[in-house]
């Protein structure tokens, strides 16, 4: 990990930036910010594939965070997400894709955690999770759009109701999009998008089951022969309990009370 100086010309440019760097599937580690004395942020970068996403596990601390595709901009019109490091639990963990991710501390004192191990993104920790999938260059025109997502409910837990909402779609030409909802490794939810097939926008969409996928492709994948230039995609999702979750240990335990209790009446 690198530091340098940052020459803040702008109110919002960090005074410090880190570089970090980490290889895909792995843990990149936990790295402290300390915007006491102005923004300090640090970025990421791919080490061999250009498609390497970043999960943001963890914020502990007080602050706020701003994280980018890409730098620092004056507009933000390139920042992903906003977090406030006392209330992000429910907001995480969340994948950012793109090339180079910068995550600045505004204000205050804070340390995050990151991992490329993607599927740390599918794991959800309690009922109220919030969170997005995004393409990877998302609202900038780009050759290779790709979005993937599978959001689990909470570890434990039968089921749960995600509530899914497309902000933005671009599905221009070849490109493709498709959500599935799985209960048990059956599927009971199927909805396939393209250019003559849109999805509706700010519409909520419920699924009920123990986890669904998101697939978004501007490319004639598996082949990768033709590709649609798009602005990609971006959709929300939240995980909500429903009458139909239940905490699969806590019925083990019941289960095996009662049949002990079973057994002891028959002596």
């Amino acid at each position: 990990m690198v530091a340098k100086k940052f020459l803040a010309k702008f109110p919002k440019v960090p005074s410090c930036m880190l570089g970090v760097a980490c290889q895909t599937e792995n843990k990149c580690g936990k790295f402290s910010l300390d915007a006491s004395n102005g923004p300090m942020a640090i970025q990421t970068i791919y080490a061999g594939n250009v498609f390497e996403i970043d999960v943001l596990t963890e914020i502990d601390g007080i602050g706020t965070l701003e994280v980018y595709m890409g730098g620092v901009t004056k507009n933000k019109t390139n920042m992903l997400a906003v977090y406030n490091a006392q209330t992000s639990a429910s907001y995480l963990p969340q994948q950012f894709k793109y090339p180079l991710k910068t995550y600045l501390l505004t204000r205050g004192k804070a340390s995050i955690s990151i991992t490329r191990d993607t599927d740390e993104f599918g794991k959800t920790k309690d009922f109220g999770r919030k969170g997005f999938i995004a393409s990877t260059s998302y609202s900038q025109l780009d050759d290779y759009q790709l979005a993937y997502g599978n959001i689990s409910a909470p570890n434990g837990f039968s089921s749960a109701k995600f509530k899914l909402r497309f902000i933005n779609a671009d599905m221009t030409g070849i490109t493709m999009m498709y959500i599935v909802g799985y209960q048990n490794g059956e599927t009971v939810f199927e909805k396939d998008y393209n250019s003559t097939v849109l999805p509706d926008l700010n519409k909520d969409i419920f699924i009920t089951g123990d986890r669904f996928e998101m697939v978004y492709d501007n490319s004639d994948f598996p082949y990768q022969q033709k590709i649609s230039p798009t602005r990609g995609v971006y959709m929300t999702f939240e995980v909500i309990k429903n009458a139909c979750s239940s905490n699969v240990e806590l019925f083990l335990v019941i289960t095996l009370i009662f049949i002990g209790a079973l057994r002891f009446s028959d002596i």
